[in-house]
């Protein structure tokens, strides 16, 4: 009886990654699959649980306090002619 009780869950969650992976998948666009999974599942009401995931991940990424920081190539101008 637990084991029905365990499993039934369990396939569901199954069931829905399954479907998210192949709805992400098959969604046209030149993203890589991350940003494709996190947007579908977004636009299909999961963003409870990417938002939290996205945040921790950015976080762990974030540079160092103080560290130099690197120049942006997009605020020089040219050289006058």
């Amino acid at each position: 009886m637990t084991v029905r009780v365990l499993a039934f869950p369990l396939g569901l969650l199954v069931l829905f990654l399954a479907v998210s992976v192949y709805g992400a998948a098959t969604t046209p666009g030149n993203e890589n699959f991350k940003a494709k999974w996190a947007d579908w599942l977004r636009s299909h009401h999961a963003a409870f649980v990417v938002n939290p995931l996205e945040q921790w991940y950015y976080n762990s990424q974030a540079p160092a306090k103080g560290a130099p920081q690197r120049p942006s190539t997009g605020s020089r101008r040219p050289p006058p002619t």
